[in-house]
């Protein structure tokens, strides 16, 4: 059973195999072919039983090769010869590398890797400090926004509207009135933050701290109302007057967070609740009609009061994770896809803006409410019975702010990763000894290739 050869050009290899080489490969893979089988039998997963079928009918295929003689001899050869060859390699490495002081040639033999690192690291989403240090900044600013309402002084307050005409800590406000519209609270001084009564061109603010003096007798009373006696027109609610509502509706009625509840800014009256929760809790009780169906009204001004505070509470705690998030950028990475977080402070600072429209809504249609809320004109609003409740420029500042949060990873230029050959500034060799070096570094080079010549 003598190969035939195919490679005249190359007999020379050919002419190593002879007869005796077919017997033993004969005999070689009828061997293999019963050890397959056994270790199929042994096999301890599936995926290494189909593994091993293959091996086996990849033996067959040969073993019908070799007793047709359809198989060229050649490739056997040249197969062999390659094993061999990959096999002494592996043993010179071995030994190479198996002594420690060949670590360096060790760290050299990386040199001829085909894979390109420095363009692999240049895909990845790096941006530098820059980037996080900008989105640590907004993060700040809009959690001061949410926290300013406890912390901010009258004064600086007062002082920043008569200039520009915005409640710098401000949601929204909703106005007074006479009667139903009034409120009678007790005479201590602790008046709310809102609009007063214009007397030539000027509020005509009262002194916090100070009781009423009635100018008639000259007495002051035990209670007031903030509209006929005081003079104020509207009430503003900031967001901590949001959050400080949620202690007193019933889902933290038999709940009480002293380490929270027992702080100076979390006392007296929550304006929200007074003017809106209070009434959507009661009414509740009250969803169904006598003939059965629904008050959707009821409803929707139940679920927007709590979606409200809700909305703040938990956009809040999304701006604190987000801080924690964007200081660990700084020393990491920024990553450029568009992250769920901000897509959730986004949509519940959203949802914090809109939902307080529909407390103050008459009914079911939602279009007149929205319509009445986005007024954005203080004087149509204070002059017309028909708004009630007003949007502040200003509410806007949460949501724009999560907004930048989530595109500026898009708009920013993705900076190149610094390679590992870059060298500290601190490193790098005085001016005056660079051109030095140079000549150094050429005259090497010159010398040796004169050498060669």
């Amino acid at each position: 059973m003598a190969v035939k050869v195919q490679n005249v050009s190359n007999i020379r290899k050919s002419k190593r195999w002879n007869e005796k080489d077919d017997a033993a490969l004969a005999e070689l893979l009828k061997k293999k072919i019963k050890e397959v089988d056994l270790s199929i039998k042994a096999a301890p997963s599936p995926f290494m039983r189909s593994k091993l079928k293959a091996r086996k009918a990849h033996y067959k295929d040969m073993y019908v090769k070799l007793e047709n003689g359809t198989y060229n001899g050649d490739i056997i050869f040249s197969e062999m010869q390659a094993a061999a060859a990959l096999r002494t390699k592996d043993i010179l490495k071995q030994e190479r590398f198996s002594d420690p002081a060949q670590g360096r040639k060790y760290i050299n033999s990386y040199e001829d890797m085909d894979f390109d690192y420095e363009a692999y690291f240049r895909k990845t989403r790096y941006y530098g400090a820059f980037l996080p240090i900008i989105m640590t900044i907004i993060t700040i600013i809009l959690i001061a926004f949410f926290l300013i309402g406890a912390f901010l002084p009258r004064d600086f307050s007062h002082s920043f509207y008569d200039s520009s005409g915005l409640k710098i800590d401000t949601l929204f406000y909703f106005k007074l009135g006479r009667n139903e519209l009034d409120y009678r609270i007790d005479n201590t001084g602790d008046w709310p933050d809102g609009d007063w009564r214009v007397q030539d061109k000027k509020q005509q603010r009262l002194t916090y701290g100070e009781p009423y003096i009635d100018p008639e007798t000259q007495e002051a009373p035990e209670h007031v109302y903030l509209y006929s006696d005081l003079g104020l027109r509207t009430i503003n609610i900031n967001t901590f007057d949001i959050v400080k509502a949620w202690f007193y509706t019933k889902m933290l009625a038999s709940v009480r967070l002293d380490f929270l509840e027992d702080r100076a800014p979390f006392q007296g009256i929550s304006w929200f609740y007074t003017k809106y929760m209070h009434s959507a809790e009661e009414n509740i009780a009250y969803l169904r009609n006598e003939d059965g169906s629904f008050d959707f009204s009821i409803l929707i001004k139940y679920l927007a009061g709590y979606g409200t505070i809700l909305s703040v509470i938990i956009a809040f705690v999304l701006l604190v994770v987000c801080l924690v998030i964007n200081i660990g950028r700084i020393f990491s990475y920024t990553s450029r896809r568009l992250h769920i977080l901000h897509f959730l402070l986004l949509f519940f600072s959203v949802l914090a803006v809109i939902l307080p429209a529909f407390m103050a809504m008459e009914g079911t249609e939602i279009g007149p409410a929205l319509k009445n809320y986005f007024v954005f004109d203080h004087v149509e609003f204070m002059t017309k019975e028909q708004y009630t409740l007003m949007l502040s420029p200003l509410a806007f500042v949460p949501a724009g702010g999560a907004f930048l949060l989530l595109i500026l990873p898009k708009i920013f230029k993705n900076r190149l990763k610094r390679k590992p050959t870059f060298v500290p500034k601190g490193n790098r060799p005085r001016r005056h000894l660079e051109h030095k070096m140079d000549q150094i570094a050429y005259g090497n080079v010159r010398r040796a290739y004169q050498s060669r010549r």
